[in-house]
């Protein structure tokens, strides 16, 4: 069996995902449905994305079982993965807007991610990882786009 092609998804696209009010659900839910389609693709996401996703959406609904039920639906969709002390070391040293960019790209970098799924536009310019949206992640599973990096 072929290694799957990983797409690192970034915090604000998993609270997309879990909201139905924010206006990229629909891409967000799109994207999980596009990669279920077959075997060859993944979406990951950090262990921290998931404490960063039950404390606003704990806020949010003012319901914290809610809230850590949304949680436990993500870590079933998703590969939940584990912080690395290296990608610590390359987080502190990058050149990203924030720490947590950091740990984002370190991780896509170092799982050979084919994209980080975000919706940061200032972040991630530098790494060799192209940041997509939802949608433009959902069109290379699609084969609509060439994977050229």
């Amino acid at each position: 069996m072929a290694e799957k092609r990983l797409f690192l998804v970034d915090t604000n696209v998993l609270i997309d995902y879990c909201d139905v009010m924010r206006p990229q659900h629909a891409d967000a839910v799109e994207l999980v449905r596009a990669a279920a389609r077959g075997d060859a693709y993944e979406l990951v996401a950090l262990v921290s994305s998931l404490k960063d996703l039950y404390f606003i959406m704990a806020r949010q609904l003012h319901d914290e079982a809610a809230a850590r039920e949304l949680v436990r639906i993500v870590s079933q969709v998703f590969r939940i993965v584990d912080l690395k002390e290296l990608y610590s070391t390359m987080a502190l040293a990058s050149d990203e807007p924030d720490y947590e960019d950091g740990l984002v790209r370190a991780a896509a970098e170092v799982l050979g991610a084919r994209g980080i799924v975000s919706r940061d536009v200032r972040a991630f310019a530098a790494s060799h990882v192209p940041r997509l949206s939802a949608a433009q992640a959902v069109a290379r599973i699609a084969g609509d786009v060439p994977y050229g990096w």
